[in-house]
């Protein structure tokens, strides 16, 4: 019997093994290699200034710590301030250690007391769980005091895994170059790097990756549809075998995606159908092979089951809701049914029918369109009940004030070196010159290729309205390149050699001109945050951790409950395990909405009662995020009683000294001098309605004489001893700020706070 030799794929049995080629592979590599070291130096400077901005301390060190409050934790740990997400990702992963169970359902620190639902996919979790098992063998400390630690290096760690497996399975999709193609562009796209930045552990990166190995999987699929039906001779069969397992392949990392971030994969599966139908019209147009038809039942079908299972893992058997912001049983039965309309559609384009005979058939297709539009109908209908993104204040709230909705547009008012800017559209350039190029000379070989464009577009515009969707349409732009690069090849071997060399001058192209400048921009920006004064953004984040220790070192009976800004929530509740009531999440909209009406409140007696009634026992004003303003105005949104211009009147006046309540209790928190912002102010109070008279003015006269206003604090004390006259304290307090004043001494060194909350 004679030997079987191993089966090359249909592209590389098509292009010879030129020097050119070779050459091309080799500067590749070189690219591959010297990207790799830009991010390993830039990742390992992040994690050291990270290590560096959490040592500096504006306490002094010779305060011995009083106990933190029972269900309160102390971390030190300062991340990048882009790295929002990421904090809550650690709180879940700690929850989940501490908890002993490997799921997070549920978070007691946000919409307080009551807590809210937790719809995050558990990979990033798990990930981080194991990083923080890992990391506990050389800190020797438990894995939940090392979940912060662990999110420093798995985002680059993430990237190195994934880089891996896209390369590998291009590689088997469509050869050795263009597995080089992808990997290069994957690492030099500055949008796809900026997802797995040290230290700002996310699922975007996740996702990301999940969508592009879907669309590589596709082009596997549609290299093993497009082999001449003479060429397998002994087992005709096995070509469509084939060629459905990439289909399977394909949907089962569709499947991965949803799970991840449904709001990302959907537009992405979406488009993939529309490519679909537009691939079948060109194949049939110009009479090329392209997918076979089966393949996209294959596709819907092994994509839904594996959702379906996905789900399963997540949530099975007692936290099955009706969420469609999330993956879900009725998006897996919406892609199946998708699948099997699809394969109609582009089976009809091909030549065959649409409807099998009778009217049975009719009506089955009716049910089957219906079961696939289900979800939309249900966001449609029902948007309060099942989709919660669609609340008129959540979308005003993410349009006006989160970065990542706003549209490119906006977001490009502020940038500069617009010139430059352009380069990291590298590989967007490189696919579309590249199919407008194949189109002119020869469109029957970009006939079949052509579907990548598709998904690729709806994530681009989606891009245009709002930037979060620019990391996954660069993914997308990346496998557009090598679609076109493949489509180069079938057109003849010399248009396959000169878009290799293209791709390639594009690599270096977008290291040198792209990501390099970026990376040492980040790299220059991280040396010289620490220079005294510090940046304004890293003393903000410190002086929140310093606030956050002192609060759950007050002597309280349990975890406070801070009402503030939804930045200073998050960065609270990460730094002090503090609960709080509303960060920028849409499973919070009912804290969102509880933390707006008290904003919104338009006296002291509203407020007062309003405040009670939430249980908060902390108020945090900090000035650089007084967001008080804005919760009105975006409250008068979902109540036509608040007045959109009448703002936070209450919290206006506390904020600014002018009055405070019998039933509020100030601290002075005298910025340091060495913060780096020197302008602005933290306003702290505690919630103390059984506070008497006397301790009222006593502590305000306190808070005055700290924060140096000692007129004020002389007046406040006078007001004490009218109703105690004898105490002592207060008599001291009184000749000390009567003394001062008169002397009219110079401001107090502010050089670190003089009370804890």
């Amino acid at each position: 019997m004679a030997a079987r030799s191993k089966a090359a794929t249909p592209s590389e049995a098509r292009t010879p093994k030129t020097l050119l080629s070779l050459v091309c592979e080799c500067f590749l590599g070189l690219c591959l290699v010297a990207a790799i070291l830009l991010i390993a130096f830039d990742s390992s400077v992040k994690i050291e200034t990270v290590h560096k901005i959490s040592a500096v301390s504006f306490v002094d060190p010779d305060e011995r710590p009083a106990p933190a409050a029972p269900g309160t934790r102390a971390e030190s740990l300062c991340l990048p301030v882009a790295s929002v997400d990421a904090h809550w990702w650690i709180l879940h992963t700690r929850q989940m250690l501490l908890d002993g169970g490997w799921r997070v359902r549920a978070t007691e620190l946000d919409n307080a007391p009551a807590g809210r639902e937790v719809h995050w996919s558990s990979f990033l979790m798990w990930v981080l769980a194991a990083g923080a098992h890992l990391a506990s063998v050389f800190t020797h400390r438990p894995p939940a005091d090392n979940v912060a630690l662990a999110a420093l290096f798995v985002g680059p760690l993430l990237m190195g895994v994934f880089l891996v497996s896209l390369v590998c399975l291009a590689w088997r999709a469509a050869g050795r170059a263009v597995a080089l193609v992808a990997g290069c562009a994957f690492l030099t796209s500055p949008y796809v790097y900026r997802t797995f930045h040290a230290g700002e552990a996310d699922h975007h990166g996740i996702v990301l990756a999940f969508c592009m190995a879907t669309a590589l999987a596709l082009l596997g699929a549609l290299e093993r549809s497009s082999v001449p039906a003479a060429a397998p001779a002994r087992n005709p069969r096995k070509p469509a075998r084939v060629s459905n397992a990439w289909f399977r392949l394909s949907g089962s990392l569709g499947a991965a995606a949803l799970w991840v971030s449904a709001a990302t994969a959907i537009p992405v599966l979406a488009g993939c159908g529309i490519g679909a139908v537009v691939s079948a019209a060109g194949s049939r147009k110009w009479g090329v092979p392209g997918f076979a038809p089966k393949g996209w039942l294959a596709w819907g079908v092994a994509g839904g089951i594996t959702s379906l299972a996905f789900y399963l893992l997540e949530y099975f058997p007692g936290h099955a809701r009706w969420r469609l912001e999330v993956n879900h049983p009725f998006y897996a039965l919406s892609w199946a049914c998708g699948g099997f309309l699809i394969y109609r559609t582009t089976r009809m384009i091909g030549g065959g029918r649409f409807f099998e005979k009778g009217w049975g058939d009719r009506w089955l297709v009716a049910f089957v369109f219906t079961l696939c539009l289900l979800p939309a109908g249900l966001i449609a209908l029902f948007p309060l009940d099942v989709f919660w993104v669609g609340d008129r204040f959540l979308l005003a709230l993410h349009k006006e004030y989160i970065s990542e909705f706003q549209n490119i547009f906006q977001m490009l008012k502020g940038v500069k070196g617009f010139p430059i800017w352009l380069f990291d559209y590298m590989w967007t350039a490189f696919a579309t010159v590249g199919a407008i190029f194949l189109w002119i000379r020869r469109p029957a070989s970009l006939a079949s290729t052509a579907w990548i464009f598709a998904p690729a577009a709806v994530m681009q515009a989606l891009a245009f309205s709002q930037v979060r969707w620019g990391n996954a349409s660069a993914g997308l732009w990346v496998v557009a390149g090598c679609a076109v690069l493949v489509a180069a090849r079938r057109s003849s071997a010399r248009a396959g050699a000169a878009f290799l060399v293209a791709a390639t001058v594009c690599a270096w192209v977008s290291l040198a001109l792209a990501l390099a400048p970026r990376l040492l921009t980040s790299v220059v920006r991280h040396e010289e945050c620490l220079r005294p004064p510090l940046k304004e953004e890293v003393g903000n984040g410190l002086l929140l951790r310093d606030i956050a220790h002192r609060l759950i070192r007050s002597g309280l009976k349990g975890p406070p409950v801070v009402l503030t800004g939804p930045n200073s929530s998050t960065l609270l509740s990460y730094f002090g395990n503090i609960r709080t009531l509303g960060t920028l999440y849409w499973e919070n909209n009912p804290g969102l909405h509880r933390a707006a009406r008290i904003f919104a409140s338009k006296d002291e007696a509203e407020a007062k009662e309003r405040i009670l009634a939430e249980g908060v026992t902390h108020i945090v004003i900090p000035s650089w995020e007084n967001f008080g303003n804005a919760y009105a105005r975006l409250y008068s949104l979902v109540d036509p009683g608040v007045d959109p211009d009448l703002g936070a009147p209450f919290f206006k006046s506390i904020s600014e000294d002018r009055i405070t309540p019998k039933w509020l209790r100030p601290f002075a928190y005298p910025i340091p001098g060495d913060s780096g912002i020197d302008g602005s102010s933290v306003r702290i109070f505690a919630v103390l309605p059984q506070q008497t008279d006397f301790e009222s003015h006593f502590f305000q006269g306190l808070y005055f004489f700290e924060i140096g206003q000692f007129d004020k604090a002389a007046g406040q004390m006078r007001e004490a001893l009218a109703i105690r006259p004898a105490h002592p304290t207060a008599q001291a307090y009184l000749r000390e700020a009567e003394s001062r004043a008169a002397a009219s001494p110079p401001a107090p060194d502010k050089s670190k706070p003089d009370t804890a909350p």
